[in-house]
């Protein structure tokens, strides 16, 4: 730079230095007294000087694998965890819901709605059997209904034999 090379040299610009700050800042003075009333002003006015200097330049850190996947945890952790719970959802409901596939599977394999045929009449025979259990016949209802209120089954059957004489 313009401060030399010799300690000579350099002081010689320390000194030109300081008289070009000491003649600007007495300069600076002057003005700035004048626009002060004189009552006020006298030896109350100062003038500093200070060099800016340049901001130091950012520090760039590289951020570590934990820093990394925290940051991503902490965006992306709410909606992964809502996608592995409605995962896990949907295999609980698939799993309940097989027995019933297997029925509409074993219906149409039957000759149900959903078509297909029987091989022989024994499986017609067996599938008559099987709708015959499944619905209450009225042998089946008089029976729940003679265990559920003996008195009233009672009463019934002797007022049909009060009225068959």
């Amino acid at each position: 730079s313009q401060e030399g090379t010799t300690e000579d040299e350099k002081k010689k610009y320390q000194t030109e230095v300081k008289l070009i700050r000491e003649g600007i800042e007495q300069d600076i003075k002057t003005q700035v007294a004048q626009l002060i009333p004189t009552s006020v002003a006298g030896e109350n006015v100062a003038v500093i000087s200070y060099y800016r200097e340049p901001p130091p330049p950012p520090v760039t850190t590289t951020a570590s694998y934990l820093a990394m996947a925290s940051d991503f945890f902490s965006q992306w952790g709410g909606t992964i965890g809502l996608g592995i719970l409605a995962l896990f959802a949907m295999r609980m409901l698939s799993k309940g819901m097989t027995p019933v596939a297997s029925q509409v599977a074993a219906v149409s394999s039957q000759g149900g709605e959903a078509g297909g045929g029987y091989e022989d009449e024994e499986e017609i025979a067996a599938a008559k059997e099987k709708l015959a259990a499944a619905e209450p016949t009225v042998r089946d209802e008089l029976q729940t209904m003679v265990r559920d209120n003996p008195e009233m089954a009672a009463t019934l059957l002797g007022r049909w034999i009060v009225n068959s004489k």
